[in-house]
């Protein structure tokens, strides 16, 4: 009994601050803190870079960063306490060490590790301005979030699912590139005070012109290098447009693969009156059918009495039907023209 009650807390506090299920409104709650105290934690980190901002209330940014170390070092404990609930982690040992090396869990340790440095090492003579450069890993826990997580997956799946046409898109990119750049630097050559002054040289220009950024530290002299120039600038632009177009057309065929659209109540419920409607519209047709058919044979059965009566002067019943049947089965014998005279000397 105690080892369930031990089991079932924790996958309790697992589900609450790591991978909350469906519908689990505490463990949403829980996420949605600890994401928003990590975005604070991104902009707090950027601002103290700033010296004129940070000394404005240094104790503010020491304090806050005490008070978020503190709330991320215990989730980090209670995640590696509470993750052997799952067969993935159940070893007591094991489990935990294959927990602590899981990519996001490295990122949480980069993440509070800067300030227990800082604790320790704070006294020496060591540079530690790295270390607040590392605190941005906090912002890659934003990850851990179940939808931006979703969201960066499938990000990665449709590169992966383009990965030839991207690498080959790379590759005439590259080869744009050094052709454009020779071109330059040939063209450029004879120019005096040039700084294309070799073809590794010009790359530089080539990159910095192909991707649109235009540094202008190197720009051709020539009237002939500038008209080219001018060319390549929209070759750049060209040569843009391929791997958009490739991870565009991925993440769309992705998605559709993958989300296939769902109906939604409204359209459901439309789709179900439809259907009934359909379904009763076919029973009444079939209805009105049967009951002309019956009719038909009522008028048909009438017909035939009134043959016989007149024929036969026959009124009851009984011999209705009794000579209709002897006509029925001369019919296959005899010619119909001339059918022996019925036999109802019996007959009422």
């Amino acid at each position: 009994m105690a080892d369930s009650s031990y089991v079932r807390l924790q996958r309790i506090v697992y589900e609450t601050i790591c991978d909350p299920p469906e519908g689990y409104r505490i463990g949403e709650i829980v996420t949605g803190l600890i994401m928003t105290l990590i975005a604070v934690n991104v902009i707090m980190s950027i601002l103290e870079t700033e010296e004129t901002v940070y000394e404005l209330a240094p104790d503010l940014f020491y304090y806050f960063e005490f008070v978020s170390v503190v709330i991320f070092t215990v989730e980090y404990i209670l995640m590696i306490w509470s993750c052997t609930v799952f067969n993935e982690y159940n070893s007591c040992f094991v489990g935990r060490i294959k927990a602590i090396l899981r990519p996001m869990a490295i990122v949480d340790v980069l993440a509070i590790i800067p300030f227990y440095l800082n604790l320790i090492l704070g006294n020496s003579n060591l540079d530690l301005r790295f270390l607040r450069t590392l605190r941005l890993f906090r912002l890659v826990r934003l990850f851990r979030h179940s939808q931006l997580s979703e969201a960066f997956k499938t990000l990665l799946d449709a590169v992966k699912s383009k990965q030839r046409q991207l690498g080959m898109g790379m590759a005439i990119y590259i080869l744009i590139v050094l052709i454009c750049s020779s071109i330059m630097f040939i063209i450029e050559s004879g120019v005096e005070n040039t700084k294309f002054t070799s073809i590794p040289a010009s790359l530089w220009w080539g990159v910095v012109t192909m991707t649109t950024i235009g540094y202008g530290d190197m720009v051709p002299e020539s009237t002939l290098g500038k008209v080219f120039a001018s060319i390549v600038a929209y070759l750049g632009l060209c040569s843009l447009a391929l791997p958009v177009g490739i991870l565009g057309a991925g993440f769309i065929k992705y998605t559709d693969l993958n989300n296939p659209k769902k109906a939604s109540p409204q359209d459901t419920a439309q789709e179900d009156d439809i259907s009934s409607c359909c379904n009763s519209i076919t029973q009444q047709q079939q209805n009105q059918e049967e009951q002309q058919q019956i009719r038909h044979l009522l008028l048909t059965l009438k017909a035939i009495k009134d043959v016989i009566q007149e024929k036969y002067s026959i009124t009851t019943t009984k011999g209705i039907i009794i000579t209709a049947s002897k006509q029925l089965q001369e019919e296959f014998d005899y010619d119909i023209e001339s059918p022996p005279a019925p036999n109802l000397s019996q007959e009422n």
